[in-house]
């Protein structure tokens, strides 16, 4: 959810405090609260390049031949004692 409040009206018209359609929260003072789940604009701008970046070399390397799925990530289990 892109940190704007013209999306975020036009999400849910009768967004006041808290909303049950998309996950945003209002502090006392007006702003959104820390646990809402969004995303500012300039960040979403770079998240957007990535993907596209990102599907577009995918894309590409399903074209040329290469068919083989990207590596998942996995996390490693911290040492034990």
């Amino acid at each position: 959810m892109i940190e704007d409040e013209t999306i975020i009206k036009e999400l849910d018209s009768q967004f006041t405090v808290d909303s049950p359609v998309i996950p945003v929260k209002r502090n006392k003072s007006g702003t959104l609260s820390k646990n809402s789940r969004t995303i500012d604009p300039e960040d979403m701008t770079h998240l957007r390049t990535f993907v596209n970046k990102k599907s577009t070399s995918l894309g590409n390397g399903i074209v040329n031949g290469e068919i083989s799925p990207p590596k998942p990530f996995v996390k490693k289990k911290p040492n034990r004692m």
